[in-house]
């Protein structure tokens, strides 16, 4: 993505200060009239007023391709905190949030891109398991063959640890269907039913012993 020239006379705060576009874009639902902000605001004026203003999609993609997240791309003027992170205010729908470390954000949006595709589809479903969404979860162990024993990124627990540690036993008995391994252990050397007995779910211990 090019280098913006730095703080044109024409730039205003209403606009990205990369595409040079709306902060306010158009809702995607044809008849709703009204626009909702995207706007990512560094703090790139040493604590002084007008900081520098961008969509999210345009400034996390400028980093992603190799932007000196250290520097605003419109003044230079230094992005990071004491401790080297890239701390942001964002606005969008769902209001104004403070203090989101978009550098870290960024970190693993870039890790989790590079990735597999079946490593994104088992993380997909281990999220989905965790809202008790079983029919999505299980559309991807039936139709993707997603691994119904796959582990979170860390402390090495399955879907079926996690079911059994919060006594869900919808979540325990569709894992179960689909060949989840009562015996596999986590990082700590627990498996399924050590968690659910640990954890007090009096329910699964039935499911799993």
């Amino acid at each position: 993505m090019p280098l913006p020239a730095p703080a044109p006379p024409s730039y205003s705060p209403e606009d990205c200060a990369i595409c040079r576009e709306s902060l306010h874009v158009a809702p995607r639902e044809e008849e709703s009239s009204s626009y909702v902000i995207d706007d990512v605001e560094l703090y790139c004026n040493n604590g002084r007023p007008n900081n520098h203003h961008f969509h999210w999609a345009c400034i996390t993609d400028y980093v992603k391709a190799g932007g000196d997240r250290s520097k605003c791309p419109l003044c230079r003027g230094n992005t990071l905190d004491r401790r080297g992170r890239m701390i942001v205010g964002v606005t969008n729908e769902g209001g104004v949030q403070g203090g989101i470390d978009l550098g870290d954000i960024i970190d693993d949006e870039i890790f989790e891109e590079s990735q597999p595709e079946s490593w994104r589809l088992e993380q997909a479903f281990l999220g989905l398991m965790a809202q008790s969404d079983y029919a999505e979860a299980e559309e991807l162990l039936r139709d993707r063959g997603v691994n119904v024993n796959c582990t979170y990124p860390s402390g090495g627990q399955t879907a079926l640890h996690m079911a059994a540690m919060n006594d869900d036993v919808e979540g325990v008995e569709l894992l179960l269907r689909y060949g989840a391994d009562k015996a596999q252990l986590d990082e700590t050397g627990w498996d399924a039913l050590k968690a659910a007995k640990e954890c007090g779910a009096k329910e699964v211990q039935k499911l799993l012993a």
